[in-house]
């Protein structure tokens, strides 16, 4: 719903209209103000700028702009001859006086004409001694001109004409029409209305003007230097005013104490700090005398000073004395006075400056405490120190401490170096001390050696600093004796030792009495496997199954127990691969239940999507199992034993626990029993080797300190979580390998693999190399046997063209084996190598056969083991580099 104008009340309308005429008027006014203040301004600025420079001085900065209009319209009215004034270029500064129509509308209405009218007022206006009086450049009317100056600065010309000499031939000035451009006709009108006037009487005309022109010109020049007076005064009073203000300032925010006396040591002024100092207010200090205030064994001084040396020289020197606070205490204080004058130079009294000494007297007292404890601590210290010079190393002092450890007395080391004592007995020492001093000015615990004046050496533990005394710079050094401190540390270290030694053989016998029970039982099922067979034989009577089932069962665990102790040192030979741990747990799981027996129950719990890991399977299924034992060695009575797998990512908040792990995906793998639980004392020792809380002989302390040296060596972390009574959770944790493709598992070989190749067989232990050459020829190859380099190349030089692998070991004396496979292969390009080993992985490591691509078979190994091994290298192609 709109609103429309016949609508609104007739008075609201009459009232808005008010208030916008209002508004506008106010507007007006307020732009005609900040005009009038500009051109206020622009006035004062010309009125008092200089005359020798700048181009701003204009006439109507000078003379009031309506005066001279007045002035110009009554010259023009006596006169009967048009007027303008003009400035040096020919533009109007006032309005044109009696202008004919002729000039003000015919001539200058063309362009041609206002040029040449503006170019002619310029030319009239030069400056000349007396009035320039000339026919018009625009039509050649009479015109003249005179100039008004300020000084010597021409700023402005008056003109007068328009004016037709009675003489002239009117035909002339019609024909200027046709050269501007004007109509003719008009041209002729406008020309009938302009004056006429004889030429002597313009003449006179001029002169006058002339002299109304140096009137103004002196007028201007007048109000010119009267202003510059009046500005300089006022710039000077503000100076002054200026100069007291800042006077007053720096009197009231002066850090020191001012004060003025009069001649007769009356207070006249005090500031600020003055009234702190004293505790007095300003009108307080007025009231009294400088004498009030001073202590009775000063005056005399105050008075001599005062009244002889201040009023003969102009000032004092600076002398310390002491005031009275207004609470009675003294204040330590330095004073200058200065002789006060009044305008006229006549002496009026005293300034003084005091400053407060209460600080520095402390800090005097406070300094010659600290030289007295330095003093004190310098001549006891049981350290050597001494102070020298630092361009040329003279001792300058020394202490009791320096006589004692090097020999040397006070008054035979000063004024003399340490290089000429030869106290340095090795100078390289000196030049490290030198170097750190020249980079940091200061060094810190330099172990060196030094002579002591009988041709003795002791160790020592210098520190020195550069320091300053009296404008030069010093060298302090301070040199401890530490003979003793040597002493004691070679005897702590030598029963370190001791206690090293004895903790490792307390470690190794523990090692040795577990291992030595469980191969001593091993060994006692082998050998009397081994006899009961050998009865069995000289019998002819059949082998006892059962009797080799037991000697090959006690073979595997003596096998695995030796797996087990290279995995503790993490140097078992590993063979990574991308690995799916719930494949690994399926299959132990049937082991598993036969080791847990039957009053353990068995939870298995798998992720279904679970990430893939790169870990060596057997090592991982050895690590199950010995967590499965451990668990059930820690519930007797039964219990549940669950293990379980997962995705986790470790984030910040784990780490920060923990910061030896990293953030990222891991696949878990957990561990869980409900057993006795462990107490926080012995999870601090859980994975120590040698550490166990089974009786001794029962264990060799190796089965967690194995678990970790496999997680580590797999690049994993192992977190344990138990409370006693609570059972115990074993968290291992393995980075995620994403697209990883998982390892089949190979199928399983019905039949010991079999072939007819050429194999050579090199190795020095003769049982490893019998059961070795026995087991191929088993499976129908053709073996040839060596027990060192030397020979193998004996051999090989006859089978060119026939020998297809080489089975050899690792370590030999003389040529190792990767030694003698790179010499066969010169002869034997397409030769295949199968690498065996009883040796831990950093030792065969350092002969290069753990690179990528070379195949190792680690020692123990079975016939059939080593038959599926040799068949695998000969089928797939594999070949050492």
């Amino acid at each position: 719903m709109t609103t429309s104008a016949r609508d609104v009340d007739p008075a609201l309308a009459s009232e808005l209209e008010h208030l916008r005429s209002r508004v506008a008027e106010l507007e007006a006014r307020e732009a005609a103000l900040r005009e009038s203040e500009a051109r206020l301004r622009e006035r004062v600025a010309a009125l008092t700028a200089p005359l020798e420079g700048g181009d701003s001085l204009r006439l109507q900065d000078l003379i009031d702009l309506n005066e001279i209009q007045a002035l110009q319209d009554a010259f023009a009215d006596a006169t009967g001859v048009a007027s303008i004034i003009t400035d040096v270029e020919g533009v109007p500064i006032t309005r044109p006086s009696r202008f004919c129509r002729l000039c003000l509308h015919v001539i200058r209405g063309t362009p041609r004409g206002l040029a040449n009218c503006m170019a002619s007022d310029a030319a009239l206006g030069r400056r000349a001694n007396g009035p320039t009086l000339r026919p018009c450049l625009s039509g050649g009317l009479l015109d003249s001109g005179a100039s008004i100056c300020v000084g010597d600065r021409h700023i402005a010309n008056w003109l007068i004409g328009q004016v037709i000499d009675e003489a002239c031939d009117p035909q002339c000035l019609l024909d200027y029409a046709s050269v501007i451009g004007a109509d003719r006709e008009e041209f002729r009108a406008a020309l009938a209305d302009v004056t006429r006037m004889p030429r002597e009487r313009f003449e006179s005309v001029g002169r006058a003007l002339f002299l109304f022109a140096g009137t103004l010109s002196r007028l201007a020049y007048h109000n010119h230097q009267q202003a510059r007076h009046i500005a300089e005064r006022e710039r000077s009073e503000r100076a002054v005013e200026e100069s007291e203000e800042r006077h007053r300032s720096l009197f009231q925010s002066s850090a020191d104490a001012i004060v003025a006396l009069d001649l007769e040591g009356r207070f006249t002024d005090a500031n600020s700090a003055a009234q702190r100092l004293l505790g007095y207010t300003r009108g307080e200090l007025l009231e009294r005398t400088y004498q009030q205030i001073t202590p009775a064994c000063w005056r005399a001084m105050n008075d001599a000073i005062l009244n002889e040396q201040v009023p003969t020289q102009g000032y004092s020197d600076e002398y310390e004395k002491e005031y009275v606070h207004k609470d009675g205490t003294a204040i330590p204080i330095s004073v200058r006075a200065f002789v006060k004058r009044d305008f006229a130079g006549k002496r009026v009294g005293v300034w003084a400056i005091i400053r407060d000494l209460t600080e520095r007297k402390r800090a005097q007292e406070a300094l010659r405490e600290s030289e007295e404890r330095f003093r004190v601590a310098f001549q006891t210290s049981i350290d050597s120190i001494n102070i020298s010079r630092v361009e040329d190393g003279v001792f300058v002092a020394v202490n009791e401490g320096f006589s004692k450890m090097t020999g040397w007395t006070e008054a035979e080391v000063l004024g003399r170096s340490a290089l000429e004592l030869h106290i340095w007995d090795d100078p390289d020492d000196r030049a490290r001390l030198v170097e750190g001093l020249r980079k940091d000015g200061y060094v810190q615990n330099l172990q060196a050696t030094f002579c002591k004046k009988d041709g003795r050496t002791l160790p020592g533990l210098m520190s020195a600093q550069l320091i300053r005394l009296s404008g030069r710079q010093y060298l302090l050094s301070i040199t401890r004796d530490m003979s003793e401190w040597k002493r004691a540390e070679e005897e702590r270290d030598r029963l370190k030792s001791g206690l090293h030694q004895a903790s490792k053989m307390e470690a190794i016998g523990q090692l040795a009495g577990g291992i030595a029970h469980d191969f001593n039982n091993l060994l006692t099922v082998i050998l009397s496997g081994a006899e009961a067979l050998k009865h069995g034989i000289a019998g002819d009577s059949p082998p006892d199954p059962e009797v080799v089932e037991e000697i090959g069962a006690a073979g595997g665990r003596a096998r695995d127990l030796t797996r087990q102790l290279l995995a503790f040192a993490r140097r078992q030979v590993i063979a990574p691969v991308p690995l799916d741990l719930n494949d690994l747990v399926r299959g132990s799981e049937k082991l598993l239940r036969r080791v847990l027996g039957e009053d353990v129950e068995l939870v298995v719990i798998l992720h279904p999507e679970l990430w893939a890991v790169r870990c060596d399977p057997s090592q991982i299924e050895q690590v199950v199992l010995n967590l499965a034992v451990n668990a059930r060695d820690a519930m007797p009575g039964g219990g549940k034993l669950t293990i379980e797998t997962a995705n986790v990512v470790v984030d910040e908040n784990l780490t920060a626990s923990r910061p030896w792990m990293h953030p990222g995906p891991y696949t878990r793998l957990s561990v869980r029993d409900s057993g006795q639980g462990v107490s926080p004392e012995v999870k601090a020792h859980l994975f120590e080797p040698f550490f166990t809380t089974k009786p001794v002989g029962k264990g060799t302390g190796l089965g967690l300190a194995t678990v970790y040296g496999v997680v580590k060596q797999n690049d994993g972390y192992i977190l344990v979580d138990s409370e006693p009574g609570q059972g115990a959770t074993f968290a291992l944790f393995f980075p995620r390998i994403p697209g990883a493709a998982i390892a089949a598992s190979p199928p399983a070989v019905a039949t010991t693999p079999r072939g007819t190749e050429t194999v050579l067989v090199v190795e020095d232990d003769p049982q490893v190399r019998d059961i070795t050459v026995r087991s191929l020829r088993s499976g129908g190859y053709r073996v040839l046997v060596a027990g060192a380099g030397h020979e193998a190349f004996e051999i090989a030089a006859g089978e060119r063209g026939r020998l297809r692998l080489l089975v050899t070991d690792v370590i030999m004396p003389g040529l190792d084996g990767r030694a003698v496979a790179n010499e066969l292969r010169r002869h034997h390009p397409d030769l295949r190598v199968l690498y065996v080993s009883g040796h831990a992985q950093d030792v065969i490591a350092k002969r290069g056969v753990l690179e990528p691509g070379i195949e190792l078979l680690p020692k123990p190994f079975t016939a059939s083991s080593l038959l599926a091994r040799v068949r695998a290298v000969l089928d797939c192609g594999a070949r050492s580099s």
